[in-house]
Order: structure tokens, then sequence, then C-alpha cells
């Protein structure tokens, strides 16, 4: 924030892009690019602790002082707009792309990953961090009440704002049921996730979420909640609850699971919007915005 813009002027950078952060001042012929993933803290302040949020209440500032903002979705994009009030036309979205690592896995394969990490082998599955804004409690409510042979598999770190996950567990009466790993590496992580039965992400506000895409193109179909930018990025591929409702969410699992048809149309049509998301396409959007920027520079000076 302090040092970086001497070396910026010295080697004489036309343009670059910052994550989040900018620093507290610029030379006017460099043109600084604030590449911003979300201002949830801000419309849900209760799901951030008091640090993160003093924290994060720098990148407002940074927007409003960069010369042009990229963020990660459309829903986003309206978001750091409403807070910030910068002009239309400093701001643009971008979604992310998923690796194509994400894949349909071997039989072999899938039995070997799960006998390492002693998991069963069929079962429900979560991936991401386990915080009170993933809505990790209405999962475990839902599945407490599903008459299923599955169990449910829940991969992620423990973080700040966090629910006392194995309390909940044991007063669901479901701990023999419920598998849970913290870090996994992704290698072994993505054969995880194609040999789940479904995807369940119940998360209250997402600025893009990657997760459900990952396991929608390694060929499981998932279940997502209707919050932020989830029905923009998963499209028709997913299937939607609203995430304070236990009982919906029961529902949609026990119908996707149990209706081979509507199970096999969400299997494809997910597979088919996730692959539509590449790293290829979102660096050439990055990159037409940089060409933008560079070209409108150059014909006002």
């Amino acid at each position: 924030l302090f040092i970086f813009p001497f070396f910026l002027y010295k080697e004489k950078i036309d343009l670059v892009i910052f994550q989040n952060y900018i620093p507290f001042w610029k030379c006017n012929r460099i043109t600084y690019v604030n590449y911003v993933h979300d201002f949830l803290f801000l419309d849900y302040p209760n799901f951030f602790s008091k640090p993160q949020r003093l924290l994060f209440r720098l990148i407002v500032n940074s927007v409003k002082r960069a010369d042009h903002v990229i963020t990660i979705s459309e829903s986003e994009r309206n978001r750091v707009l409403r807070h910030s009030s910068i002009s239309n036309f400093k701001i643009d979205f971008v979604h992310h792309g998923i690796s194509e690592s994400f894949r349909e896995y071997d039989a072999d394969i899938q039995k070997n990953v799960l006998d390492k990490y002693g998991l069963p082998n069929k079962y429900l599955l979560y991936v991401g961090r386990l915080n009170r804004r993933k809505n990790i409690k209405v999962l475990l409510h839902a599945y407490s009440i599903l008459n299923t042979e599955l169990s449910l598999v829940v991969i992620g770190k423990k973080e700040v704002q966090e629910f006392e996950f194995e309390e909940e567990v044991v007063n669901l009466n479901i701990q023999n049921k419920v598998f849970r790993l913290d870090f996994v590496p992704v290698e072994d992580l993505q054969t995880i996730i194609s040999a789940a039965k479904l995807f369940v992400f119940p998360s209250f506000a997402e600025g893009f979420g990657l997760p459900p895409l990952e396991a929608m193109r390694s060929g499981v179909p998932a279940i997502v909640s209707r919050g932020m930018a989830m029905p923009e990025v998963c499209k028709g591929g997913a299937v939607y609850f609203d995430p304070e409702n236990v009982s919906e969410l029961a529902k949609k699992i026990d119908w996707l699971i149990n209706n081979q048809d509507e199970y096999n149309y969400y299997k494809r049509e997910g597979k088919r919007v996730a692959e539509s998301y590449t790293w290829d396409k979102s660096s050439l959007e990055v990159l037409g915005v940089v060409k933008k920027l560079i070209k409108n520079k150059i014909t006002t000076v």
C-alpha cells in the first residue's frame, strides 16, 4: 500500500491489476485496476468478524480511488455500484473459470481415494468453508429428516464465525452418518466430488460460488440456494431452494435422488452449464478490459 508505487514508477508500468486493495498514492500515468471479489461484508456484516469488517472497509475506498474495477459476477457488480457510488462505466464483471481437472473419474480411482479417507461409497457432499454464512446448519437439519441410505460428507476448514459443527451433529443424532474432512489436496478432492451422488450448497450469500460448478462439471447434480449470484452462475443447470427452509431442502434432495429422469437431466444440464466456464475465457475477458483501458488512455492523451 505504501512502497509498491515507487517500483511501478521506476519500471515505467502502464497498468497494474491489484486484488481488493490499491496503494494510497499513484502516479497519474499509471492505470490502477482493482479486482474485487465481493462486497458481501456490507450487506451481511453479521457473517464477518469485527476485524474483518474493519479491514474490508478499506476495499470501498480502494474501489473509489481506482481507475477501473473488475468484479466476479453481475450480482456483485450491482452491489459494488450500490455501495461505492462509482460510475457505471468504471466497472466490469468477469466470471471465474473452472479447471478441466474437475471431471468424471473412473470407479477404480474413486474407490482408492474413498478408501484412503475412510469415506462411504454413497453420499451427499458439501465442500466449502465452515462458517455461518455457508449455512451448514440448515444442511445438517435437512439431512436429519431424510430417510436415505446416503451418508453426508462435509469438507472444509473451520474459521471465524463458525458454528459448533460436531455439537450440532450430535444433537441431531446423525454422528454415525456424517463424515467431515478438513484440508484435502485438490487432486483427491476432485475425485471425491466426482464420486458423490449429489452436491448441496446451502450458502446464504455468494459473490460467485465455484464449488457447485466444480461438482456440476464432474457430472454431479447440484442443489444450491437461491441467494445472490447462484441463479446467475448455475443458471438452469442446478436445483434451487430457499436457504432458510429446512423442509424445502430435504424435499428437493429426496425428489432428486429418487427421480432418475430428473437426476439424469440435471447431471447432463449441469455439466453443460459448468463447461461453459473456462479460465481461457475469463483471461481473455480480463485482457479485453485492459486493452480497452489502454486504448482509451492513448486516445485521451
